[in-house]
């Protein structure tokens, strides 16, 4: 049990531990990973009443690159400490400054058992498992929940985006502490055992020095920017919560400002069909572009079902996702086709390539026909402010080869460099 005070980590914790132990596995992982709405919110959520003016929002500053890297995002796998549980996942993305989002829930989670942390400028949102609307952290919760954004972005981009100081020694035996004092109080530490040149653990502490989180032995392996932590186990006041291994981080992001904000806040058109137009996000992923000669939907599909019967027989490592993924031409006819490896593992095979994680428009529906080119002009004109789009894909979910669900996507790029 986390000791009462510590709000903000507890908060998250109970509401992902409140996932059903043996969830049921859901269906083949879309492209995409849509929020999607339950039918109330709970009490907790603090929702404004219809009508009441929400506060107005704090606009994060402008993108700004650390080193050439205008952000990241970590994928981990979680196994809580004390009675057994679920291993959960965890996905953190992070758009520098001040801009981040985190995603955590059971493995084979069923929809709606999520936890996801918004940070926008200085303002963090939870949305809890089985609801819709987002509350906003405020005072002490805020400034915790902040300071355990922070901690893991130092700890994963170490040592860039820090100005790191030499601290005293901590702790018994020999040992150098780097450390760097936020702006409202904080500090955020590195503490060094014996030789090693990298930290060997990282630690947070509220105003007056006050424990809060530690991660301790921290593991680290090579990677494409240089060392990066592999594995830790997160404390906190002392107390084990987790044991976390980093599958991934992946520098290449994409991901618009809205997709760092509670979906009841995005600015998207509401409609009264039962198609609403939702912003998603689109992880990395590990694809192969095909290009085709057909341009009618039915001699289109022909050619992909046949394309993904030969990378069947190849042997790859992953899974091959059994549904086409189509980009479409100005006329929302097929123009390309997109195969992808589910939970692929080491670089890409020879002819692949990993697609960076980045936000879309998405509208899916049910035995619905093919898409239309009013379709995608509505996708279009849905773009939040200071966004620009690049071209339509769609996803066809298949049942014995036939088209059971039509998920139609345009994806975003921010307008000021966040490509």
């Amino acid at each position: 049990m986390l000791p009462r005070h510590l709000l903000a980590l507890s908060i998250l914790i109970s509401s992902a531990c409140s996932a059903e132990v043996t969830p049921p596995v859901p269906s083949e992982p879309a492209e995409n990973d849509p929020t999607t709405p339950s039918a109330s919110p709970s009490p907790a959520d603090e929702a404004p009443a219809p009508g009441t003016q929400q506060p107005a929002l704090i606009p994060p500053p402008p993108r700004a690159s650390v080193d050439g890297i205008r952000g990241f995002t970590a994928l981990s796998t979680v196994r809580f400490a004390g009675p057994p549980s679920p291993t959960h996942r965890l996905s953190a993305t992070y758009t520098f400054p001040d801009r981040a989002r985190w995603h955590l829930e059971p493995a084979n989670a069923a929809t709606g058992q999520r936890t996801v942390i918004y940070r926008s400028g200085p303002q963090v949102w939870q949305l809890a498992p089985g609801t819709s609307t987002a509350a906003r952290f405020h005072d002490q919760q805020e400034l915790q929940a902040l300071l355990q954004l922070e901690l893991r972005r130092a700890a994963l981009f170490w040592p860039r985006g820090i100005a790191w100081e030499d601290g005293l020694v901590d702790g018994p035996g020999p040992a150098s502490v780097r450390i760097f004092q936020l702006a409202d109080g904080c500090l955020l530490g590195a503490r060094f055992r014996g030789s090693s040149i990298l930290p060997t653990s990282f630690f947070s502490r509220l105003p007056g020095g006050a424990v809060f989180e530690d991660l301790l032995d921290v593991q680290w392996a090579a990677g494409p920017q240089g060392s990066r932590p592999v594995s830790w186990s997160l404390h906190s006041s002392e107390i084990e919560v987790w044991s976390e291994t980093i599958e991934e981080i992946s520098t290449d992001v994409r991901y618009v400002d809205a997709h760092f904000l509670p979906p009841h806040l995005r600015e998207l058109p509401t409609t009264e069909t039962q198609d609403p137009i939702l912003l998603v996000e689109v992880p990395a992923r590990t694809r192969q572009r095909h290009s085709i000669s057909s341009r009618t939907w039915p001699a289109a599909l022909a050619e992909a079902l046949a394309i993904l019967n030969e990378a069947r027989e190849l042997g790859l490592q992953g899974t091959l996702d059994p549904n086409p993924v189509f980009e479409l031409d100005g006329e929302a006819r097929p123009r390309a086709l997109f195969i992808r490896l589910i939970r692929g593992t080491g670089d890409p095979p020879d002819g692949w390539e990993r697609a960076a994680g980045e936000s879309a428009l998405s509208r899916l529906a049910l035995d619905a026909g093919l898409p239309e080119r009013s379709q995608v002009d509505q996708l279009r004109a849905a773009r939040p402010q200071g966004t620009r789009t690049g071209p339509a894909r769609v996803r066809l979910g298949l049942v014995e080869g036939r088209v059971s669900t039509v998920q139609l996507m345009v994806p975003l790029v921010s307008e000021d460099g966040g490509d």
